[in-house]
């Protein structure tokens, strides 16, 4: 009889599970029609959880939300959506202890990011650190900005290797001086390095796309050998940057036996010594999509920063814009806009904080690319009185140029001189007065100015190369005389914003 019981009761749990099937299947097609004909009206768990984790990406970074909780705390769907989805407890912040083992937990076997931005604020020890090792195997990139002996502590409790870790940022606090982290675990597949005032075992710089050395000063930075050992482990580096590294040279600088070449490499930015710059730039060989960025306190012409053959192997056809900035001059491409400020628009830019010199601008500049290809010539700064004087000679070599930006300036010393000059750009079309970066005071023409303009458009329609278009962008300089006086001398004058 029991048995029997026992078939009967299999039997009744087989038929109302096929009967639930049915009816769950019936009400998804229900709901799916439903949703066919009307607004969705509640969004699937995997579409929370997307959206979740763009939130929290963007919750964290160098500034960390106090908030990081709120998703759990708006409805039930959420906080069972939130607290369930693996992914979202990824990001680890070693500040706080009871947040970081329950990240821990949840984050499950999901690949983890661990930060610590704050040393005042973190606590080394605890059994949250202490079981770093045991996530060690998880552990894709870590971000650190901590005290030398703490960093030192927690990259022990996490084992001798870091097998899945790619990314690796190392910042020691404003207070505190370089130091060698000798008890690195083992990278086997790190990717991108950021180190400030930090230094490493360098041999572990292999395969890196990414390399970042900002701080380190003698005896921490890598010597030249060793730079070069690192850029020829890493083929495929795409970005490059070097802030106020020094760098131990040689005292007889011996050429290396060929170049290294760095085809992937997309942007190299330099901060150091002429002495250095050169040293390093004269070991490898760019490829011409590489923006090249150099800051340099201190150099009399280019040749003190570019070798010989970097000019001759770094082609520079696409070059379309110069910018003279006071600190230095900029060399844009042809799909920048005007008074670009995105780093991608820039092909080449040296940098001197105090000034650039003469040399560089006058004669060295002209040497280092073809400057009659350049069409567009923006003028960022007051001239000073060896910028005037070099000025016209830098004009004559720019045959092809058809439009002046002028965003800062001495318009009335600049076009004066322009008028009187032997007839400088032909092909010169266009005449821009300020920019939209200028509309907070930055640039101001005052009324002054409008006098010089007439008489360098007059100076251009007698020598039969009128401008075609004169424009004027947030500028003082603006009145309806200001059209007035320039009608019939080019043809067309445009203001921004559009005034009556």
């Amino acid at each position: 009889m029991a048995l029997c019981h026992s078939d009967e009761t299999e039997q009744m749990l087989s038929a109302l599970r096929a009967e639930e099937t049915r009816l769950l299947e019936a009400l998804s097609a229900t709901r799916t029609k439903l949703n066919d004909l009307m607004p969705i009206s509640a969004l699937p768990a995997e579409i929370l959880e997307e959206i979740f984790g763009i939130c929290i990406s963007r919750l964290y970074g160098f500034q960390k939300s106090p908030h990081r909780l709120a998703l759990t705390q708006v409805c039930r769907r959420w906080r069972f959506v939130s607290l369930n989805a693996a992914r979202l407890w990824r990001i680890i912040d070693l500040r706080n202890p009871r947040l970081a083992q329950e990240s821990f937990l949840r984050s499950a076997s999901a690949p983890i990011h661990l930060s610590a931005w704050s040393p005042s604020q973190l606590c080394i020890e605890g059994p949250y650190i202490e079981g770093l090792g045991s996530h060690a195997e998880r552990v894709k990139s870590v971000e650190l900005n901590l005290f030398p002996e703490d960093m030192i502590k927690l990259f022990r409790n996490l084992g001798p290797s870091l097998p899945a870790l790619t990314d690796l940022s190392l910042t020691v606090p404003a207070l505190s001086t370089n130091f060698i982290l000798d008890d690195l675990p083992c990278l086997p597949h790190l990717k991108a390095l950021t180190l400030d005032c930090v230094s490493i075992p360098w041999h572990q710089c292999v395969g890196l796309t990414r390399l970042s050395l900002r701080g380190q000063a003698t005896g921490y930075s890598p010597s030249l050998t060793q730079l070069r050992t690192i850029f020829e482990a890493s083929p495929n580096l795409e970005h490059i940057r070097l802030s106020c590294i020094t760098l131990a040279l040689p005292d007889v600088d011996i050429a290396p036996p060929r170049l290294i070449s760095l085809p992937q490499l997309r942007e190299f930015n330099i901060a150091a010594k002429a002495s250095v710059i050169q040293s390093i730039l004269s070991d490898i060989s760019l490829s011409p999509t590489t923006r090249l960025h150099i800051n340099c306190s201190q150099f009399d012409g280019l040749d003190d920063l570019l070798p010989a053959r970097l000019k001759a192997m770094y082609p520079l056809s696409d070059i379309r814009v110069v910018r003279l900035v006071r600190e230095g001059v900029r060399l844009l491409t042809s799909a920048a806009a005007p008074w670009s400020n995105d780093p991608a628009d820039w092909k080449v830019s040296f940098i001197c904080p105090h000034r650039i010199s003469e040399r560089a601008f006058s004669a060295d500049l002209p040497q280092f690319f073809d400057l009659s290809s350049v069409n567009t010539l923006e003028l960022g700064f007051a001239l000073n009185d060896w910028m005037i004087n070099s000025l016209g000679p830098f004009l004559a070599q720019l045959p092809n140029l058809e439009t002046l930006r002028i965003a800062k300036n001495d318009l009335e010393y600049l076009l004066d001189n322009l008028s009187h000059s032997e007839l400088l750009c032909p092909r010169l079309k266009t005449l821009t007065i300020g920019s939209v970066e200028s509309s907070g005071g930055w640039g101001s023409f005052g009324d002054s100015c409008l006098k010089p303009l007439v008489l360098f458009a007059k100076a251009r329609r007698s020598a039969s190369v009128p401008l075609e278009t004169v424009e004027f962008v947030y500028s003082d300089i603006f009145t309806h005389n200001a059209r007035n006086e320039l009608e019939g001398l080019v043809g067309r004058v445009v203001f921004f914003p559009d005034r009556p």
